[in-house]
Formats: C-alpha cells, sequence, structure tokens
C-alpha cells in the first residue's frame, strides 16, 4: 500500500491541474508547447485514481470538470484546448465528439463512489448513483451497437457510416461493464450481454491468431458472416490499425482485471497467450533494455525497436493476476529502470495497474461478485505453477563449470481438477549468435535442458530441476554461415 500510495501521490502533483471550480489531468508533455491540455481518456484514469485511493475531494473536482465540459448526449467531450483568454474549449481532434473509454470509466468511477462516500460535494448535493446511472444510460445509447452490443469507438459512429462498423479493443473495459451490470438496474440484463458479446469477439480473436493472443487496435464488423474482424491498413487512426499498437496495448490490464475480479475461465486462454508471448519477449530483452516493444503485428514480428511503459505496465499486471512470479519480477525490475523516461499515457496506465494490483481490498471491496462464473480447483500442496527452460553446456572433458541460457519461462504446469492432463508445447528458440555452434562445438560439449518449477508462493519442498540430455546435429554443407 505504501508504494501505491508514493506512485499516487507522484503522479497526481505531476498531473492533476485545476481550470476554475475543477480539476483535470494534463496530458500532454509541457516540452511541446501545445494548445491541447486534456482528454476524457485521461479524466476517467484521474476518476478511477481518486476513488480508489479515497480522495473525494479531488473526485468531486474531477466531476465537477466533467460537468462543464459534457456535450449534448450527455457525454464528455473527448479533448479541451486553451483557447482565447485561456478559457477552454473543444479541442480541434474530435470537437464535442465522446470517446467511449473515457465515459466508460468516469461512470464506473461514480458508480464505485456512490458505493463509498453515496454522495459527494460541500452539501451532499451530488448523487453519485444518480449521476452514473444516468451516463451509463447515455453510454448505452450513443457509444453501443445495438445489435453485436459492442462498444463503438464514440457517439459520432452513426448507422451507415463506415466507423459505425468498427470496434476499439481498448473499449473492452468488462470490469467497467460488470459495475454496469450490477448497479445500472434499469440496464441490467443490456449490460450482461455487452460482457457476453466482448468475451465471445475476444475468443475469436484469439482462433485468429493463437501463438501470440495478440489483438488488433481496431476490429471491423464483416456484416455477410456478423463477425469482428482484425481491420486492413488505415480505417481511423494510422496503418497500423489492424496491428497491437497505441490502443491495444491496454488489453492485458483491461481483460485482466475483470479476470481478476471474476475468475470467469472463458477470457483466460486469451490472457494465457498473451502472457506466453510476452514472457518470450521478456528473455530477448539484453542489456538491461526491457524486450517488450511498443509495437508488434498480430503474428508477434515488432514493428518498431523500441518500449514504452503502457505497452509494458499492461503486461506487468497480466502477470500479476496469473501469478507468474518469476516473469513479474523481471518485468518489474525492467520497470524500475524505465522509469525516468516516461509520459503521461503510461505513468497513468502503470498507476492504475499499481493501484488495482495493490490496492485490492479496496477493488475487491468495491466490485463485489455475488456469483463468480468459476471456482479455481484447490491448491495441491508444493505443485508448481509452472516451469523455466534453460540449455545447459559444458566440456565434455570438465563438467564443473557449465552455462545456461534462458530459453522460455511460464510453461503453465498448474494443478488439473480432473486428474491427469497432458499439455503440450510447441517453442522454437535462436541461439545467442550464429558463432554459437563454432564456438561451442558439439563433439566437445554436452548440452541438456533444464526444467526448473516455479511456484506462485513460498513452499515448503519445492521440487527439484528435471534435466534432459539433447544431441545436437551439424550440417557441414551450410555451417559455419553468418
Amino acid at each position: 500500500m505504501g508504494t501505491a500510495v508514493t506512485a499516487y501521490n507522484t503522479w497526481r502533483s505531476k498531473y492533476l491541474r485545476s481550470y476554475q471550480d475543477g480539476y483535470y489531468v494534463y496530458y500532454k508533455d509541457p516540452k511541446e508547447n501545445e494548445s491541447e491540455m486534456t482528454c476524457s481518456e485521461a479524466h476517467g484514469y484521474g476518476m478511477l485514481a481518486s476513488v480508489l485511493m479515497r480522495n473525494q475531494a479531488d473526485f468531486d473536482g474531477l466531476y465537477r470538470y466533467f460537468l462543464r465540459f459534457r456535450n449534448r448526449k450527455g457525454l464528455m467531450q473527448w479533448q479541451q484546448k486553451t483557447g482565447h483568454g485561456g478559457q477552454f474549449v473543444p479541442g480541434d481532434e474530435g470537437g464535442e465528439n465522446c470517446a467511449t473509454d473515457g465515459d466508460v470509466d468516469i461512470a464506473t468511477a461514480l458508480f464505485l463512489a456512490a458505493r463509498v462516500w453515496r454522495h459527494g460535494g460541500a452539501h451532499g448535493e451530488i448523487d453519485y448513483r444518480q449521476a452514473a446511472t444516468e451516463l451509463a444510460g447515455h453510454v448505452w445509447e450513443h457509444c453501443i451497437h445495438h445489435q453485436t452490443f459492442m462498444p463503438l469507438i464514440g457517439d459520432w459512429a452513426d448507422p451507415g457510416d463506415d466507423a459505425f462498423l468498427l470496434t476499439r479493443p481498448s473499449d473492452f473495459i468488462l470490469s467497467g461493464f460488470l459495475v454496469f451490470h450490477q448497479d445500472d438496474t434499469p440496464r441490467q440484463q443490456q449490460w450482461a450481454n455487452v460482457i457476453n458479446a466482448i468475451i465471445q469477439s475476444t475468443q475469436q480473436q484469439l482462433a485468429i491468431n493463437p501463438q501470440t493472443g495478440l489483438i488488433a487496435d481496431f476490429l471491423k464488423l464483416d456484416q455477410r458472416q456478423n463477425v469482428y474482424q482484425p481491420a486492413r491498413g488505415k480505417v481511423l487512426e494510422s496503418k497500423n490499425d489492424g496491428d497491437y499498437n497505441w490502443n491495444s496495448c491496454r488489453v492485458p490490464w483491461r481483460l485482466g482485471h475483470y479476470y481478476m475480479l471474476t475468475r470467469d475461465d472463458r477470457i483466460r486462454p486469451v490472457l494465457e497467450a498473451e502472457a506466453h508471448f510476452f514472457a518470450a519477449q521478456l528473455n530477448q530483452g539484453r542489456n538491461g533494455d526491457c524486450g517488450i516493444r511498443a509495437g508488434y503485428h498480430l503474428n508477434g514480428r515488432c514493428f518498431v525497436d523500441y518500449t514504452d511503459m503502457a505497452f509494458v505496465a499492461p503486461v506487468s499486471f497480466l502477470f500479476w493476476v496469473l501469478g507468474w512470479q518469476g516473469q513479474l519480477q523481471q518485468i518489474l525490475n525492467d520497470m524500475n529502470g524505465m522509469a525516468s523516461d516516461n509520459s503521461y499515457f503510461g505513468e497513468s496506465i502503470a498507476l492504475l495497474c499499481l493501484l488495482q494490483a495493490n490496492v485490492v481490498a479496496i477493488a475487491q471491496n468495491l466490485i463485489q461478485i455475488d456469483n463468480p462464473q468459476m471456482t479455481p480447483p484447490p491448491a495441491v500442496a508444493d505443485y508448481p505453477s509452472s516451469l523455466a527452460v534453460q540449455l545447459q553446456w559444458s566440456l565434455k572433458s570438465d563438467t564443473s563449470n557449465p552455462l545456461l541460457y534462458n530459453i522460455s519461462s511460464g510453461m503453465i504446469t498448474n494443478s488439473y481438477p480432473g486428474g491427469v492432463q497432458n499439455k503440450q508445447y510447441n517453442y522454437t528458440w535462436t541461439t545467442p549468435n550464429c558463432h554459437f555452434f563454432s564456438r561451442y562445438n558439439p563433439n566437445q560439449y554436452s548440452f541438456s535442458l533444464i526444467y526448473t518449477p516455479q511456484y506462485d508462493q513460498p513452499v515448503t519442498t519445492p521440487q527439484s530441476a528435471m534435466t534432459v540430455p539433447i544431441n545436437f546435429s551439424i550440417n557441414n554443407a551450410t555451417f559455419p554461415r553468418c
């Protein structure tokens, strides 16, 4: 909790600013000297952080700002900028239109505030529950496709427009829609339909890319098959709209938070697929640089050579939810090295991941689950949750100084409630460099694979590592060649 408080205070001092009688979250780099000040996405993040940290003064200030910048449909204008005389006006990008995720987060925060404080304002004049219900109604009316029950990208996507066929997986805020389902009584069944539709679409995306579990920034409805498919080329923002990019980098966090609360078994396969993919990416990091890149094609091939906290923090939350302690520690070490080079977007996502992971008692008290979808199988004492795999080699003439190379980790071995379960892994890995077998000739060195059990929590008697000898055959017609 202490770490969460420190992170929250640091974030608050850096990004929370006042405007007239309210507060907003500044989302630009001051060095850019831009006129744009904030957006609804940032506002939703700020309201969620405030209620999770029980900061009602900030929460009410953020709510007053929200009231000031609602559009004619009762939703928050997507962006505000400074106009003449320093007054805030709608931004050029989107004007008075809304973006779905901001309003979903704001409504979620209001529902949670109703559970914590019931009323707000200096004289109790703010009825959080009423405000939340009204906003959820506007979200349903203007930001949800009423035939597919999938989130639209904003209130400006009208039937007949190409944009009406789009959905943005960063809006797959299942934990928010779960709160709507619980507290927005007039539309309880509609929100259940939304949750089920998102989960079904997520499962369909996993079937398209089972090797990575990656989901595109935008999906487009195939009207003939009534199925959402990854976008092709630019449909709204860039040529990478059909890739795992700056929108869908939040998916591991958004889906993971819902899974944390419900243990809904329908969503676990995509989380595990993504976790396996990103665990392998972590192992490709070199010289203290995180191996997770800031942009991937859905087949897992990265298209940039840098990383960003907005991509790394959601994966850390994913590892935490799944209990992959080895990978979690590895990625946290990487994140500590990135702390001095971040922006509003990455730092805000990292903060919410931290709060939702470390302020678990608050989250579980606020979002109570009456009937969980799945009860986890009973734990088996001293049974490993996963395996790490290393290549080991040593001189045949002297085995006292073996060398190791990390191949993979997070190979799930959780106990299976039905008894024995066979699980097959297919994994391709590369040697450290093309000269490897020149340096370590198989005629002079012995090789083995070491499978080391990993545990989610301390155990009394951990199992020993397993050693599997392997032989390498070299094709002299093509070896060595770099």
